[in-house]
């Protein structure tokens, strides 16, 4: 009899106390009907857990003017098309993917005579016309090269650059924006292994311009561009 007393105590105090551990300090314990009824408020915080962003991003996208396609190599560059660009590369190293956003695409610092078109020329035009379009790709090997298409095909990785300038009503002069395009392309996470998207600048020119008024390409001609990356972190796919 004894010793079933002493199990049954020992029972109740393991229990007794296995149900006092189950409630944490911050816990209030409702024990009669008026505080049932009265019922406890709950209250919660919050925190933000926010990715790491890593993105390398070169500061030049220098191109060379090849109007009769000579054979150039110079400084490493080499190639005979018209616009001769040396491939740059931004370098994902965040803990999610990012889209490559474009934005503020312009031509900028262009010579008196040239003109800046948003179709490529063709055999008809008499201007001394320059087309030019930034293409980003993904497709970069192990090498570090990219893979790039062969001139413009309106692709979705592929942004005409235009001459911006401001209305100018008095003189006929109509607004023209800066180009942009959203997620050009999107590098998977990188935190692992980096990943790799390779920019340049590609085009065309009239070689001889015959229009009224031109005259012939010189070393002393010169067009700029400016834009600016931007990278929107991506949801992580599946969860």
């Amino acid at each position: 009899m004894m010793k079933k007393r002493l199990l049954a105590l020992t029972l109740a105090t393991t229990l007794a106390l296995g149900s006092t551990m189950m409630v944490s300090a911050a816990d209030t314990e409702i024990s009669d009907a008026t505080a049932a009824a009265a019922g406890q408020e709950v209250e919660g915080s919050s925190t933000v857990t926010v990715p790491t962003i890593k993105v390398t991003v070169p500061t030049t996208a220098d191109f060379v003017i090849n109007p009769y396609q000579l054979s150039y190599n110079e400084d490493g560059l080499t190639g005979n098309s018209q616009i001769i660009s040396a491939e740059q590369t931004i370098t994902n190293e965040s803990s999610v993917a990012v889209a490559v956003n474009v934005s503020e695409l312009t031509a900028k610092g262009v010579s008196d005579g040239i003109t800046i078109v948003t179709t490529a020329p063709t055999a008809k035009t008499t201007d001394k016309a320059a087309f030019l379009y930034l293409e980003v790709t993904d497709k970069v090997d192990g090498e570090g090269k990219g893979t790039f298409e062969t001139g413009y095909k309106k692709a979705e990785n592929q942004v005409v650059i235009p001459l911006a300038v401001e209305a100018d009503a008095a003189n006929k002069v109509k607004e023209v924006k800066a180009a942009s395009k959203d997620a050009i392309v999107t590098l998977a996470k990188g935190s692992e292994t980096a990943t790799k998207a390779n920019y340049k600048i590609g085009g065309s020119v009239v070689a001889n311009p015959t229009a009224e008024g031109t005259t012939p390409w010189t070393s002393t001609d010169a067009i700029g561009v400016s834009f600016k990356f931007t990278f929107t972190p991506q949801v992580v796919a599946g969860n």
